[in-house]
């Protein structure tokens, strides 16, 4: 097998929304690393296009996703230094499962505590206070979640 081919396809899914400074995630299924690596890398491809210095936030729907492997897990919580360093002013998690909370506060144990809220509109609100946006109710009309693609968005 050539080096240049990874030795496991990604495993899970992710689709994204990005709306100013929010990044909304819906993500699904059970994530090996590879999903994991395309998942931040997918990240420091939308800050890269926030060239404003402002403060960013992340909101992900956790409503399909089945938890990950060590190795995801691990790199994630790797990359939690990244986002602080880089503008991340906290993460707001939706429809999490009592395993999930668990797993969410050992990943971010060094960071931002998690926001735990029981809906993405609520998430979205608590975004939008997070970052200052003035136009609120605009980024609310603006931003549904039916309107994600179906198919996965990966960066």
């Amino acid at each position: 097998m050539s080096s240049q081919f990874a030795l496991f396809v990604p495993h899970g899914e992710f689709k994204v929304v990005r709306q100013h400074n929010i990044l909304l995630f819906r993500i699904s299924g059970a994530w090996n690393l590879q999903c994991a690596q395309l998942f931040t890398d997918c990240i420091r491809n939308h800050i890269g296009k926030m060239s404003n210095g402002r403060p960013w936030v992340r909101i992900m729907d956790m409503s399909a996703w089945e938890l990950s492997c060590p190795d995801a897990t691990d790199h994630i919580s790797r990359f939690a230094d990244w986002e602080d360093r880089h503008g991340c002013a906290g993460r707001s998690f939706c429809h999490v499962s009592a395993t999930q909370r668990q797993l969410l506060m050992k990943k971010y144990h060094m960071s931002n505590p998690p926001v735990l809220v029981d809906s993405v509109s609520r998430g979205i609100r608590w975004a939008l206070r997070a970052v200052n946006l003035q136009q609120a109710s605009v980024m609310l009309a603006s931003m549904p979640i039916s309107s994600m693609p179906d198919a996965p968005v990966i960066l």
